[in-house]
């Protein structure tokens, strides 16, 4: 492996030392199930006194629709103090749903506790969950400013917020992990292919099956998460499949909660997966998609929603990416299909998969790792199938994770970071060698980088020096 001397990373963590001294004013995620949470104030002005409610977008939210006739109501943070701030931004996560039918999704200002606003952002994204960045720099300096959600409408719109940050940054922290409480497998298996064939309806040792009340998690005999389950709606080589709704038989609607997890042999540094699936009717909802976790308590959304899912009729999902720079792929670790929804599979409703590989398109495509991260140690840096004798970008970041846009893709380093080229051999692959300075362990990294080549991005890590 190539040893190259660069420049100091004690010398660039004192460079880019702002990083540590921004301030953070405002976090809430409303963890503690309560709408308005302690220190917020509900505002309507509307009089019809159904307002913000909780919801789920990452754990517990902030929830809006507009079924009781004109709403006018505002979500009103408590006052925060920036008088010491050079800038100022407020992040969120939200889901929007019926987005054709919004009036509008506000965030305002306010600097005399609610009597009057100033509207910073009027949202107009579309339908599905994203994230925001609010620049609110021009009340940098200003004791007593507060921010507001503020949802007007009169029909079908629905809104969803969730992890609000203010702080000087720029660039949003890293969401946080989602706690699901779910059954966990014994085991773990080798990275293959599923077909769900095998097993006569009961899961081996690698996977469970969690079925339960939807807004209680309590056990439901009416929710259904079963493989095959006797329909006969398998889509691949056999009829067994994953199908999770409501008792097929139920005419008790109500929402459950449903899940498969699988116990994955951690493997290659990216991986992505193909899979058949059909979506009978799902509507979105914060718990749906595809989720990994290391230690099973704590989730990163990898697929955000079904609604990307063929409809009525089976479809192939192919390369759907399990990367997430929160989560090591390269050690054990848990994959769960989850779903959420009130109606009876196959009747306007329900998920069936079949047939997942995990070979999803990762054969080939290019690799970043980083390996013995050790403060007072030299930590290897390797990058593998990229463009032979081609150039290759490694990037490193103690700001946290993005997004920045880069000419290859979204880079999950935040600035400030460092950037280092280097060349692949003739085989795709290369590296080298960095000193950690003793002194720094329990600092957090975040690394990403590119293949000029193939334009093509190297998966993101997110690492703890030890």
């Amino acid at each position: 492996m190539q040893k190259r001397t660069l420049i100091s990373l004690g010398l660039a963590l004192t460079l880019s030392g702002s990083a540590y001294a921004q301030q953070t004013f405002l976090t809430e995620d409303f963890a503690s199930g309560v709408v308005p949470p302690t220190g917020w104030q509900e505002l309507d002005l509307s009089g019809v006194n159904i307002g913000w409610e909780l919801g789920a977008l990452t754990g517990g939210a902030a929830f809006h629709d507009d079924f009781s006739g004109w709403n006018d109501v505002h979500l009103l943070s408590p006052d925060m103090d920036l008088t010491g701030a050079a800038a100022a931004y407020a992040h969120f996560g939200q889901n929007v749903a019926w987005s054709s039918w919004r009036d509008h999704h506000y965030v305002d200002v306010s600097t005399d506790g609610g009597v009057t606003f100033v509207n910073v952002l009027d949202d107009l994204s579309p339908d599905g969950q994203s994230a925001a960045t609010v620049d609110i720099s021009a009340y940098a300096g200003v004791n007593g400013v507060a921010v507001s959600f503020h949802y007007t409408g009169d029909y079908a719109s629905e809104w969803t917020v969730d992890d609000i940050v203010v702080s000087e940054s720029s660039t949003p922290p890293p969401p946080p992990l989602t706690p699901w409480t779910v059954n966990l497998p014994t085991a773990f298996a080798a990275q293959a292919s599923e077909g769900f064939e095998s097993y006569g309806g009961t899961p081996p040792a690698s996977m469970a099956l969690t079925a339960v009340d939807g807004p209680t998690g309590a056990a439901d005999p009416e929710a259904y998460c079963a493989i095959d389950g006797g329909s006969g709606l398998g889509a691949g080589a056999g009829t067994a499949c994953l199908e999770m709704g409501l008792d097929p038989m139920s005419n008790n609607y109500h929402e459950v909660r449903n899940a498969l997890v699988m116990g994955v042999q951690g493997g290659a540094a990216s991986l992505a997966i193909d899979f058949l699936a059909v979506d009978h009717g799902d509507e979105i909802h914060g718990a749906d998609g595809i989720w990994v976790s290391n230690d099973g308590a704590n989730w990163a959304h990898v697929l955000g929603d079904w609604w990307t899912l063929p409809y009525v009729s089976w479809g192939a999902m192919t390369g759907v990416s399990l990367d997430d720079s929160r989560v090591d792929l390269t050690q054990d670790f848990y994959l769960m299909m989850q779903q959420y929804d009130n109606f009876p599979y196959g009747y306007l409703d329900g998920i069936g998969i079949d047939d997942i590989d995990f070979g999803g398109g990762t054969p080939g495509g290019p690799t970043l790792d980083v390996t013995n991260l050790v403060s007072g140690a030299s930590a290897d840096v390797t990058v593998a199938n990229c463009t032979p004798g081609g150039q290759v970008y490694f990037a490193w970041s103690a700001a946290g994770a993005g997004p920045i846009n880069t000419p290859y893709g979204t880079g999950y380093v935040s600035p400030p970071y460092s950037l280092i080229p280097m060349t692949a051999d003739a085989a795709g692959n290369g590296g080298f060698q960095q000193a950690v300075p003793p002194g720094l362990s329990g600092m957090n990294l975040w690394f990403h980088g590119a293949d000029v080549g193939s334009a093509t991005m190297l998966n993101a890590l997110a690492m703890t020096i030890q």
